[in-house]
This record gives C-alpha cells, structure tokens and sequence, in this order.
C-alpha cells in the first residue's frame, strides 16, 4: 500500500516535468505555458497548462502545503552547521549530483520516477501465421509509469520531526540543525534567488518511498511528474526526508552536464548551488550533540 499526501489545487498551480519560458509580451500578459511530460508505457503525454501571472503577483512563487512545522538538517563539519544559523549560508546540490556519492547512500534513480498504477492492461498477440486473426485483450492490472526530471532543479534536504536523530547522526552526521520554520527559509530561499535576477518556483514536498511499487489508486498526471523529485526507493525510509526544491525557470540543463550525459564534472548552473543569505537566521538552532 503506497499513501500520498492530499494535494491542494489552490496551493499546487505549476507542474513541471519540461517547463519553458518563451518570455513574450504575450506570455507575460496571458501567462506561462507549461509542458508536462509523463512517461508511460512507451508514449509520452503532453499537457499544456496556462497560468495567470496575475494569480502569482501577489505572493511569491513557492507551492506546496507539505511544510512542516520544523525539519532537521545535517552538516559535514560544525563549523558548516554554524555558518548556516549564523549567516544563513548553505548549497542546494542539483538534484542530479545525489546519483554519486558513497556507495551506500548514492541514488542512481536520482530525477527519475517510476511507479506501478492499477488501470487496464491492452494486450496485443500477434500469430507468425498470417491467416490467423491478432488476439487483442483488455484486463485490470498495473501499468508502468516512468518521469523524468527537466529543467534544473536544486534541493535542500532535511529530515522531518519523525526522525530518528539517532539515524542522523549515524547516517548523516553529529552536527544537526533545527529548522523552526522551513516555510519561512523557503520564502527567504525565493528572495535571494530573486535578487540574484534568477527565476524560481520554489516546492516544500515530502519524499515517498515507493520507486517501482504498487500504487493502491489512480495518479494524476501531476502526481507522477512530481516523482522524478520527490521519489526514492524504500531502503531510504529511514531517513523520512522532506526536501525544498528549487526550480529554475528557462532552459533545461544543457547537454554539457554531466549528469545527462556530457563530459564536464561541473553543474551548469554552479552559481545557483550556494545560498548566501548573509545574516542570522532567527528560526535555526544548533541540536545538542
């Protein structure tokens, strides 16, 4: 049995598997265009969803209504702990940088979806006698959905209040902040990047640990585009991640990322990795070690 989140409509406008932005005048007075992608079965589904800027004037651009009231976030070194109450300064990886790592905690499924939905199964059978009649069925089972990731996307990870600090600490590290308020961080997330000149929709979403599994009710087409994000298979469980993620408006990631198939060991878009917000951060605290 897989259990999803309710989603809220109000909150969740922008879907993105590939999103684009032609940047026209028309554009900005009609709204953007977005293109879903959805893989299934081998054909790929695309739908095209205009939203009013105007709706998105008057607050910022973050969705979602899966923040929690306080997550916990692990660093390397103390030091890096501190900086990051103290001066509101951390990196957001791209999302595709977590399929390397240690070989225990690496994600080589990292921006991919992939879940089994109850529906009906065609079934073709095809007679190497050409005078037979092909046999064509129709039965209830599972079909194979698949998504992938599009434009560049950049994650603050964090453990929801559930946790087992004890796991953190063993699996992540000692030094663990407390974040008090991760709608508020989000919202000062989508600051920087805005006076940076960079266009972003920010999402608070919680992980599901279900990659390759049973779906126990129909998805929307919103729902598994989500998974090339918010998706990992069950061995993590533990870790019960909740993670903040960065969607960058314009272009996808170009063929020169490595983690698409180039050659270069560098993020494309490395300048959108660090975060520096440059003051104390009232909402974080330092956990007791």
């Amino acid at each position: 049995m897989c259990a999803y989140p309710p989603l809220s409509h109000a909150n969740r406008i922008w879907r993105y598997g590939w999103i684009w932005d032609p940047g026209s005048i028309d554009t900005a007075r009609l709204g953007l265009q977005c293109l879903l992608v959805a893989v299934a079965t081998g054909l790929v589904a695309y739908v095209l969803r205009p939203t009013a800027i105007q709706a998105m004037a008057s607050r910022k651009n973050i969705c979602g209504d899966e923040f929690p009231e306080f997550c916990y976030r692990a660093f390397r070194s103390e030091g890096e702990a501190r900086q990051f109450v103290s001066e509101g300064t951390f990196r957001m990886p791209c999302l595709l940088t977590f399929r390397e790592g240690d070989e225990g905690r690496k994600d080589t499924t990292e921006g991919r979806g992939h879940i089994l939905q109850p529906g009906t199964v065609t079934s073709v059978w095809f007679s190497p006698n050409p005078d037979d009649k092909t046999i064509v069925t129709r039965e209830p089972g599972y079909r194979e959905h698949h998504s992938e990731q599009g434009n560049p996307k950049f994650c603050l990870c964090t453990c929801l209040p559930e946790v087992d600090l004890g796991h953190m600490r063993r699996t992540f590290s000692q030094h663990i902040v407390r974040i008090g308020n991760p709608r508020q961080l989000a919202e000062d997330i989508h600051d920087y990047y805005v006076n940076k000149g960079v266009r972003v929709l920010i999402e608070g979403c919680r992980v599901v640990y279900n990659k390759g599994h049973k779906a126990d009710r129909m998805l929307t087409r919103n729902e598994r585009v989500d998974l090339a994000y918010k998706q990992k298979p069950d061995r993590f469980r533990r870790d019960c991640e909740f993670r903040c993620v960065v969607i960058k408006f314009g272009d996808p990631c170009p063929e020169a990322c490595k983690y698409i198939g180039g050659e270069e060991a560098k993020c494309a878009f490395e300048e959108c990795q660090r975060v520096a917000l440059d003051r104390p951060l009232n909402y974080l605290r330092m956990e007791p070690e």
